[in-house]
């Protein structure tokens, strides 16, 4: 995720928006604890710093099996990054999905 909280809120907005547009039903958002007691302190090294957050989705009602699931989790992850790059034209703002995966 971007560094700016406004960033960061307008994003979740997109992922909100394109789970509920695909029936899957979104659960919440966490930040993803992480040690950083090893990185130097620079400022220009701490500034780089990614934020990772975790997003979990429910499993929408008519999806009858996990292949289909993790089927519908691929086409949802394409649409908010297809949807964030055509924002940013294509310009990178520190978005990007690691994984969305059921498994």
């Amino acid at each position: 995720m971007p560094r700016d909280p406004e960033l960061q809120a307008h994003i979740e907005g997109i992922i909100a928006e394109v789970a509920q547009l695909e029936g899957q039903p979104l659960l919440g958002f966490r930040d993803v604890p992480v040690d950083n007691s090893l990185l130097s302190k620079a400022p220009d090294i701490a500034a780089s710093e990614p934020v990772q957050r975790q997003v979990f989705l429910g499993r929408g009602a008519e999806i009858e099996s996990d292949d289909d699931y993790e089927r519908r989790l691929y086409i949802l992850r394409k649409v908010i990054s297809g949807r964030i790059h055509e924002e940013t034209k294509g310009v990178d703002n520190g978005f990007y999905v690691v994984s969305m995966s059921s498994r």
